[in-house]
């Protein structure tokens, strides 16, 4: 899977000195005020190759006319935030993939921030802008490295559309916003929304990159979970940023730094090795499409000694490699088939020579079986463990439902009480008697947090399913690795009986065990007369092998 980046969201906090009105002026490239504290943010002279390709506000069907005014906007939703520590605007920023066009770029963002406008009824601000020719070292990109990205920023509150009313007392509901997207206030509850959002941004990436003739490979998930062994480079302060662009090193920039340099020597160190390591996948998998119906033990036999020995008449040499084995087979990390030769009786013809040479080619496999077994089965219960704790988030969710149904309930059972014990204020009243507005303040409340519960389960039950199909798939490799495991194991036995105490002596502990559990059982000694009772023409049977546990589903 190639690297790309990804989304992520950031929230504008008043107690950190931010301002919506100044991420709005800095995102849309823009000079506007803000009203609340008397500043001008003043945007509209930006770098070359740093500019604003696209800057426009949409806003949900229904919604007045001034949430497409930025200037109004923002002052509005400055306005309606009265706390010091008030969450203010939240800040999407999506990359796009490189080698868009802008009419496509722009087509990624408009359409990214219809999903966000639509799904959370918010207004958004788009600014699509261009990536910068240098990176955070300050170092120029290539050109195939440069492309854009989009801020898609909107208000922490749903707005209200026509026709609709706000709590009077509410200061929100006075300059036209309504409730929280408390939904998104704390990372539980909006590890679902943010997920769908991610998941919608890959959906347009890949579509809009196929559109252009690119490769259409963009994923939402984290390295972790598309089980990429890479460390993410670390995200960098604007203070730190600004400060390596004009030439001076940061404590963040050197951890940066290491990574990208200790990923390029690693790479470099590694590259004969990986492309071994591929070039043997890619034997192994042609090798088993040509393997068609299961062979039978004795063809097995055949062509392992096929692959393993040299060619017939040539076994110059093997004496000589046989001796570099043993030897090489005393170190304490020695491989396993080192240590089996080591462990073996010294050959005295070039038969037995072949012979020790397929054994230990045998042993080499179970080996390599063996370590694939490991990791796939590290790998499902690891998965397990995931969708345990997920099951576990969303049985709590389930619970904190219920208990919303039943406040909801229970608050609608009052405002009904009321109304009926108090029949005549409900016909004098002028409004809304003060009792039943909090009341359906109550109400409302517990609405809310029923449909950001219903979103966060709908997104929880999406992921399960996704993690139970990979679950099924890593059910699959551990069943085939547990195959090749027992066919090497029941491979060696067949044509290397008597060396099973040098196998077993070569192995460490937890390994030998494992292959003990595959051998058949030693048959018990028999006494003399039962001995002198046995004819010639019934040999002892072979036991079979006793079948490995498999992992319970």
């Amino acid at each position: 899977m190639p690297i790309h980046s990804r989304p992520h969201l950031t929230t504008h906090n008043r107690k950190q000195g931010h301002s919506a009105v100044g991420a709005a002026a800095y995102r849309l490239g823009l000079r506007l005020r803000d009203v609340r504290t008397d500043t001008w943010h003043d945007y509209t002279k930006r770098a070359a190759g740093e500019e604003v390709v696209v800057a426009l506000t949409i806003a949900p069907e229904g919604a007045p006319q001034w949430a497409m005014d930025p200037h109004e906007l923002w002052n509005r939703v400055e306005a309606c935030e009265r706390r010091g520590d008030a969450q203010i605007a939240r800040d999407y920023v999506v990359p796009v993939p490189l080698g868009l066009d802008d009419t496509r770029a722009a087509d990624l963002a408009r359409r990214m921030a219809d999903y966000i406008c639509r799904e959370l009824c918010t207004p958004v601000s788009i600014g699509l802008h261009r990536d910068a020719e240098t990176n955070v070292f300050g170092e120029i990109k290539p050109p195939a490295q440069q492309g854009y990205h989009a801020h898609l920023l909107f208000p922490t509150r749903r707005i209200l559309l026509d026709g609709e009313q706000g709590a009077s007392a509410d200061a929100a509901a006075e300059v036209g916003f309504g409730a929280k997207l408390s939904a998104l206030s704390n990372r539980r509850t909006s590890a679902g929304i943010v997920e769908l959002m991610n998941r919608e941004w890959a959906s347009l990436a890949n579509e809009l990159a196929a559109d252009a003739g690119l490769v259409a490979d963009y994923d939402h998930r984290s390295y972790e979970r598309l089980g990429i062994d890479r460390t993410p480079m670390p995200r960098l302060s604007r203070k730190a940023v600004a400060m390596e662009k004009k030439g001076f090193f940061t404590r963040q920039g050197d951890a940066a730094r290491e990574i990208v340099v200790m990923s390029k020597v690693y790479e470099q160190a590694n590259a004969e090795a990986v492309a071994a390591q591929r070039n043997q996948a890619v034997a192994d998998i042609a090798r088993e499409n040509k393997a068609g119906p299961k062979k039978t033990q004795a063809e097995w036999q055949k062509e392992i000694a096929a692959d393993l020995a040299p060619e017939a008449g040539d076994t110059t040499g093997l004496a000589e490699d046989l001796a570099a084995a043993r030897e090489r087979g005393l170190k304490e990390d020695a491989p396993w088939a080192d240590r089996f030769i080591t462990h073996s009786p010294v050959p005295k013809t070039d038969a037995d020579r072949q012979r020790l040479y397929t054994l230990s080619g045998l042993v080499w496999a179970i080996q390599r079986s063996l370590r694939a077994l490991g990791e796939v089965t590290a790998k499902l219960l690891g998965h397990r463990e995931e969708i345990g704790r997920m099951r576990a988030v969303q049985l709590g969710d389930q619970f904190r439902m219920d208990e919303a149904r039943r406040h909801l309930r229970t608050a609608q059972r009052k405002i009904d009480a009321w109304s009926l014990a108090h029949p005549w204020r409900l016909r004098l009243s002028a409004g809304r008697p003060a009792q039943l507005v909090e009341l359906d303040r109550d109400v409302a409340s517990e609405e809310r947090n029923i449909q950001d519960l219903k979103i966060a389960a709908k997104a929880a039950s999406q992921e399960i399913a996704r993690w139970r199909v990979e679950e099924a798939e890593l059910v699959e490799q551990h069943d085939r690795a547990e195959s090749k495991f027992g066919e090497a194991v029941q491979a060696f036995y067949a044509i290397g009986t008597g060396e099973v105490p040098a196998l077993l002596a070569a192995l460490p502990e937890d390994a030998r065990g494992q292959v003990q559990a595959l051998l058949p059982a030693p048959k018990p000694e028999l006494k003399a007369s039962a001995v002198a009772e046995q004819t010639p023409l019934d040999p002892p049977a072979l036991t079979p092998a006793r079948p490995r546990p498999r992992l319970a589903p």
